[in-house]
């Protein structure tokens, strides 16, 4: 196995284990997490999410199958060193994001949007400079993955999941501005969306 695969594999392998440590954690707090597409929300709002899912998974499994084959099929052009440095740097920021949030949510944290579930507005942490900076850390790691190994399939599903993630954001933010009124919109108008 070449080095831009195990770099891959490793960004893949904390990011996505990131994620499903802190879906066990709150499970194990009797909160379920995993909202998307589940749960009290319109029906445009439940399609969006389960598009959302299912691209995101697809995405992982093209991901873990380009890593583990070399990019051999389909690729976008050969690994390139300047590529594997900032692809490197990209998912590794990306993480790095990923983890502030899910540790500055604490129990708040949903995978998707449920009003059923009682959850609170968290300004603090990386909160504090970007008000979804978990979708920030998706993206940079998605990027991240892409560059280090360019492949046509990953980069086609990389755009799909992004402009996904910024539907569900504009979705979350119309359902936070309901949930939350004013004290939202104060948030809103002081931090950045990305």
């Amino acid at each position: 196995m070449r080095g831009f695969q195990i770099t891959a594999l490793a960004i893949l392998t904390v990011f996505y284990g990131a994620y499903f440590v802190k879906q066990w954690m709150l499970h194990r707090h009797g909160l379920d997490a995993a909202r998307l597409g589940r749960g009290d929300k319109p029906v445009p709002v439940r399609r969006q999410e389960r598009r959302l899912a299912a691209v995101t998974v697809l995405l992982a499994v093209v991901q873990y199958g380009v890593a583990l084959t070399g990019n051999t099929v389909l690729a976008i052009c050969p690994p390139q060193a300047w590529l594997w440095i900032v692809g490197t740097v990209a998912g590794v920021v990306g993480i790095a994001y990923f983890i502030m949030a899910l540790t500055a949510m604490q129990d708040n944290w949903r995978a998707g949007i449920d009003a059923s579930q009682d959850t609170g507005l968290v300004q603090t942490g990386i909160y504090r400079f970007s008000r979804n900076p978990a979708f920030v850390g998706f993206d940079l790691m998605y990027l991240g993955v892409l560059l280090i190994q360019p492949n046509y399939l990953s980069a086609v599903l990389t755009v799909i999941a992004m402009l996904l993630f910024h539907r569900q954001i504009k979705s979350e933010e119309a359902w936070l501005a309901q949930r939350f009124g004013e004290t939202y919109e104060v948030y809103r108008r002081r931090t950045w969306r990305y």
